[in-house]
């Protein structure tokens, strides 16, 4: 196996190119294009604030805010769906160290003379997401997967519940593994040693061991050289607007325009696909939300598939070139599908249920149609308009010139009164 392989060799998601640091100096930023928060008034999602360790990212309206006391643990970054966060010494893909023993994994805590040899490193466990553990397993080859705790998480800010922060993350990959079949030997575990050494752990995270702004192709190119890479250069983070320019500004808002890649849901899929094949086994249903339109009351909005900040919704408008006759209809992708509650939120009659698990594994990951409506021009405005089931028979206006109508008829009918 090649020991310099990265888990962008299975899939490779077209992760934002740039980040603006949220305050100056601050070790997360935000690549708004790609924030769905940002995208969609009607996302619910506040992953990222609801992880932070200290409260300094808040989730409001117009997206992530962080306030002081941000501890760069990188946390928030390991639960953003879709890659809009990145934080000082996280690296989206982990080198794998040449050997046939144990990988290692420690924080920046530990200070260096006393860290396992060749031992991947990262500011805290915490900041690892599903998908990079999942890739750790997939390229580790079979070499067991030690996430080493030293006894500092009950002192740590990055773990306010004494807990080791990776335990979330490590009980859904380790879930996720055992449902396709990975031996318990080959999934990650978390190992318990005690301090060493007189000084023992540093009393908190350190800036970056090794501060350098590197570019996407340099990390990666660093990467290839070098097997046993340490996971502790950044992704290239900006530090102001001036910086971008007004070709990038034009480029976000071309990118704004377009479904957000849900990249940690990408990489998850693929990866446990890959793993999966190889034992002959399939994906869990548990993998992939179920949603359903109920055509009654579905008014052919398609208000479902504009909002989805991912793409999981989409508006598909067919005509049948024999009768001249147009439908609308509403496909859905479980595969992109990350739960964010926005389609739900925004169905104007409540047509639209999510529900977080598919029933029927065998079709729980298919594209599928999950309504279609027949359209006609509206015989007053001469826009198209759905026939649902609610339409009468005969009916040639549109639901806004029918609701016109009505309202005309109501202030006709009280003047008289």
């Amino acid at each position: 196996m090649n020991s310099t392989a990265t888990a962008e060799s299975v899939t490779p998601p077209a992760i934002p190119t740039r980040w603006q640091r949220l305050q100056p100096g601050a070790p997360v930023g935000l690549a708004a294009s790609a924030c769905i928060r940002v995208r969609s008034r009607y996302s619910r999602c506040s992953a990222c604030g609801d992880d932070c360790p200290t409260g300094a990212l808040a989730v409001e309206e117009q997206g992530p805010r962080l306030g002081n006391g941000c501890i760069g643990c990188g946390r928030c970054t390991a639960v953003c769906p879709t890659g809009a966060l990145a934080v000082d010494g996280f690296a989206r893909s982990l080198g794998i160290p040449p050997g046939s023993g144990a990988i290692a994994v420690e924080c920046w805590r530990v200070r260096d003379a006393e860290v396992t040899p060749q031992a991947l490193r990262v500011p805290c466990l915490g900041g690892l997401s599903v998908s990079q553990l999942l890739a750790l397993v997939h390229f580790a080859g079979g070499r067991p997967i030690q996430l080493i705790e030293r006894g500092g998480c009950a002192h740590c800010p990055a773990a306010p519940d004494g807990g080791c922060p990776v335990g979330l993350a490590l009980a859904e990959s380790d879930a996720l593994l055992r449902a396709i079949g990975i031996e318990e030997e080959r999934r990650p575990q978390l190992i318990r040693l005690p301090p060493s050494g007189r000084r023992g752990l540093l009393r908190e995270i350190p800036a970056a061991l090794n501060r350098r702004v590197l570019t996407r192709r340099g990390f990666l190119e660093r990467l290839t050289r070098h097997s046993a890479a340490l996971a502790n250069d950044l992704l290239e983070v900006v530090p102001s607007d001036a910086e971008a320019g007004a070709a990038d500004a034009v480029e976000a808002g071309a990118r704004l325009r377009e479904p957000a890649r849900p990249i940690e849901r990408e990489r998850r899929l693929a990866l446990l696909a890959t793993l999966a094949r190889a034992r002959g086994n399939a994906l869990p249903a548990s993998l992939f939300t179920q949603v359903t339109i109920d055509a009654k009351r579905c008014n052919g909005h398609a208000v479902c598939a504009a909002t989805c900040p991912v793409g999981a919704l989409q508006r598909s408008d067919e005509r049948d070139t024999t009768t001249g006759e147009s439908t609308l209809a509403i496909d859905f992708d479980p595969r992109r599908c990350i739960a964010c509650g926005g389609c739900e939120g925004a169905c104007p009659s409540g047509a639209l249920t999510l529900s977080p698990h598919a029933i029927d594994a065998a079709t729980a990951g298919l594209p599928r149609r999950l309504v279609a409506h027949h359209h006609r021009p509206c015989f007053e405005c001469g826009r198209e308009f759905a026939l649902t089931q609610n339409t009468s028979v005969g009916e040639e206006r549109c639901p806004a010139c029918r609701k016109s109508h009505a309202l005309a008829a109501e202030l006709f009918t009280g003047l008289f009164r």
